[in-house]
């Protein structure tokens, strides 16, 4: 907590400062293992074994934080996050659907699973500010708030369609 009584959103160990990231829980269900190679990033050896979350966790992650960001402002760039995400593993819809419903959906709550779904018809089901935001993040790039949402909408609504409610 600050002298001012607001949250303190960050924590220090060691010597570390690390911003806190509220629902981190899904981001540890199922992460991916990664090696980074010699080289990359400075590294003198292969670094093996980090564990990263896989993008389906990512997303619901994203989805499930989207209304404290929005009142920090910053729920745009969680949208362009979510899309950069289904453009990279866009491909790949298919195994993500299925690692939803075999294997995450039933490590989230009933609340939350619907959270998720409820959060994709919420955010890409209409072109709006926070969407349009997102598009004139990355200058340079031309991003289109209706194709950004097309592709997300889609994407998304085939990789979390298992969802059950409560």
């Amino acid at each position: 907590m600050k002298r001012d009584g607001q949250a303190d959103a960050t924590l220090r160990k060691a010597g570390i400062s690390a911003q806190k990231l509220r629902k981190i829980e899904p981001l540890m269900l199922s992460p991916w293992e990664v090696t980074i190679p010699k080289g990359v990033g400075g590294a003198d050896e292969d670094i093996p074994g980090l564990k990263v979350p896989n993008p389906v966790t990512f997303i619901a992650q994203k989805i499930l934080i989207r209304d404290v960001r929005k009142r920090k402002g910053k729920a745009s760039q969680d949208i362009l996050y979510i899309h950069d995400t289904v453009q990279i593993f866009g491909d790949e819809v298919g195994s993500l659907a299925a690692l939803w419903s075999d294997d995450l959906a039933a490590k989230l709550s009933l609340e939350e699973r619907a959270a998720v779904i409820d959060g994709v018809d919420r955010i890409f089901s209409r072109v709006a500010d926070d969407l349009r935001d997102a598009a004139l993040i990355p200058q340079g790039r031309g991003l289109n708030p209706d194709e950004m949402r097309d592709v997300c909408e889609m994407v998304l609504k085939e990789i979390f369609k298992s969802i059950a409610r409560p």
